[in-house]
């Protein structure tokens, strides 16, 4: 198996949140695969990451793709254990941060001039790895840039002030940490596939160099650092090592 990724920034695994939620789900798993830096424009959903599957399958869309895994494989994680309200529950905490605290923390990659300043070069790199020529790279970042822009604007974020965008993420985050509380996994005494979400999410907030608000609070809550340490050291050894 193949996942088509952005690749890894700074410190990060990769640049993308989604990205490391499903290559920490492939190994909660115990799935081998390999990766490859890929181009986004040419995803039929012009998103990352996908999946050639063995049988030379492209699926898009992590929550797809660890969807078809997990019945391909007969639930990895066992998670059948899992009560309808707990399934629920699991639901929505995976749907608050693929949703308001994606966009909040995207909103702080691509908006705020001094983060950008430190994401551009980042982004010049994946353009030259794309084959973009040199001499396009900056315009190319410039155009996405744009999009992205325009993205944040038609979502609605964008249109929103910076304090209740802070708000928002400090709310959600904050909610997070106290009903992670002491238990070792997001749902209990066991991993499960949320920890994957819970700890892309975490992991793409604190490592790279960006500052906001919402990385402040995060770092504050001494229970969800903890917990990103733990998750980083028990899959992503190397990655445990590297940052020590």
């Amino acid at each position: 198996m193949i996942v088509h990724t952005f690749g890894p920034a700074w410190n990060t695994i990769d640049l993308s949140p989604f990205v490391v939620k499903l290559l920490t789900w492939l190994r909660m798993a115990q799935l081998p695969c390999t990766t490859q830096v890929a181009n986004v424009r040419k995803m039929s959903n012009a998103k990352l990451p996908a999946m050639t599957l063995d049988d030379g399958q492209l699926v898009n869309d992590s929550q797809q793709i660890i969807d078809l895994l997990r019945e391909l494989h007969q639930d990895p994680l066992d998670e059948q254990r899992w009560s309808p309200a707990e399934q629920a529950v699991a639901c929505a905490w995976r749907s608050l941060f693929e949703t308001d605290l994606y966009f909040a923390a995207y909103y702080q990659r691509w908006v705020p001039e001094p983060n950008f300043a430190i994401l551009r070069p980042v982004m010049v790199d994946y353009m030259g790895a794309l084959g973009v020529p040199a001499f396009a790279r900056a315009l190319a970042v410039k155009a996405v840039r744009r999009n992205v822009l325009a993205q944040l604007e038609a979502q609605g974020i964008g249109r929103r002030p910076i304090e209740q965008i802070h708000g928002m993420a400090d709310h959600g985050y904050a909610a997070a940490s106290d009903f992670l509380a002491e238990k070792l996994y997001f749902m209990g005494d066991r991993p499960s596939e949320l920890d994957a979400t819970v700890f892309a999410f975490l992991h793409t907030l604190l490592l790279p160099p960006f500052e906001s608000p919402q990385k402040q609070l995060v770092a504050g809550r001494a229970n969800l650092v903890r917990y990103h340490q733990r998750m980083l050291r028990q899959y992503w050894p190397e990655r445990d090592m590297a940052s020590a």
